[in-house]
């Protein structure tokens, strides 16, 4: 650990790493990037591998949204597809901890023990995982504010000491995260944003950028009332069809926190099926005020899936992305939910000249994957109006 002597408590004040990690913390609040500029400070100074400030629905024993540092997208993905957080030891014990102190997993549990477990084979093995930290920070009820830090071989479990330094740092990272809060709060408070998508034919739903919902636009109001499948509890989106429910809390996860760490696009939508109705849900990264600092959350878009083409769309989004009428057909379906193979057979062409058509697609939308096509077209005026 940086300038962290061995025989002190708290690292040499002179320390430009340690005052440079202080500053991040409270400069976390009102920077572009809001958390994840300090946990990549933590780790940097710390020598750890990778690090999450994360929102948990404990009532549900899941992440809902937050910051991370370090993380592949395709390894948070499967942390939450496979609902490893009930598996996980320091998770656990930390959502049952009160706030204010680090604990590291290797002082609660049998590292030799822990090797025999799925969630080691299937998470912490493949990352090279040797240990993780982890804190409460803050608690509201059924949702908390925690803090997880994770070490690889070559860096070497935390020390007691280490451990320590860690909660020196928790009553600083209080005060930052009920600042950023706060800010975040009055410029949702200052926006217009909520009456704008009252006017919006789609339902649609407002999180902030810890994944908790922050308005319902009157047409996705009427939407979950007519289902009853789908509700707001909590200031949490939820399900009562359970693998709906799992899926929603993967895809607000990974999806947030890439979005606000703008890691890349990946897959912003997902694609299901209820009661006979087929639906999409597509997130879209907010802005926040000019000046104030914050992450803007994000938007959730609900969409109906036609299993038929809907040929007044074809010319919209031919004009509105250059495309050919093939091209724009092919487009359209995909973001319609359907596979390669489905629009090949629908079009009564072959996969290859659809594959041809959807790489034209991707250049001239200035897309690189199915996902972030979708996302583009669903979250365009072609399905917004």
């Amino acid at each position: 650990m940086a300038a962290y002597p061995s025989d002190q408590k708290t690292p040499a004040r002179p320390s430009q790493a340690y005052n440079e990690l202080l500053e991040s913390i409270y400069d976390s609040a009102t920077h572009p990037e809001a958390f994840e500029y300090f946990l990549k400070k933590l780790c940097a100074f710390t020598q750890s591998g990778s690090a999450n400030l994360s929102t948990v629905n404990v009532s549900e024993g899941c992440f809902v949204g937050g910051w991370i540092y370090g993380f592949k997208k395709e390894d948070l993905a499967l942390y939450m597809e496979e609902n490893l957080i009930n598996q996980d030891p320091i998770a656990q014990k930390i959502m049952s901890s009160p706030p204010g102190q680090f604990i590291a997993i290797r002082k609660i549990i049998d590292w030799e023990s822990f090797k025999q477990e799925t969630i080691y084979k299937r998470w912490v093995e493949p990352q090279d995982i040797i240990d993780s930290a982890g804190c409460m920070i803050k608690s509201e009820g059924s949702i908390q504010t925690t803090l997880f830090i994770q070490r690889k071989t070559a860096q070497g479990p935390f020390t007691d000491e280490e451990v320590h330094f860690l909660n020196s740092l928790v009553p600083h990272i209080q005060r930052s995260v009920s600042l950023y809060l706060r800010l975040a709060a009055k410029d949702m408070a200052n926006q217009t944003l909520p009456n704008v998508l009252d006017a919006l034919a789609t339902p649609t739903i407002l999180l902030d950028s810890r994944g908790l919902v922050k308005h319902v636009n009157t047409t996705a109001q009427a939407f979950m009332t007519q289902r009853g499948w789908i509700s707001i509890e909590n200031n949490l989106l939820t399900s009562s069809v359970k693998e709906l429910r799992n899926r929603f809390n993967s895809f607000l996860m990974t999806n947030a926190a890439y979005i606000h760490a703008e890691q890349g696009s990946g897959q912003s939508v997902i694609h299901t099926q209820v009661g006979g109705e087929h639906l999409a849900f597509c997130m879209q990264q907010v802005d926040a005020a000019p000046g104030s600092g914050t992450n803007g959350g994000a938007l959730l878009f609900i969409h109906h899936q036609e299993q038929w083409i809907d040929e007044r769309k074809v010319p919209v989004i031919a004009e509105l992305f250059h495309l050919t009428p093939a091209e724009a057909r092919v487009a359209l379906l995909l973001a319609q939910g359907m596979s390669i193979e489905a629009i090949a057979n629908y079009l009564q062409r072959q996969n290859t000249t659809v594959r041809t058509q959807l790489k034209s697609v991707f250049s001239k939308t200035g897309t690189n994957s199915q996902g972030q096509l979708v996302s583009l077209l669903l979250t365009s005026p072609v399905f917004l109006t």
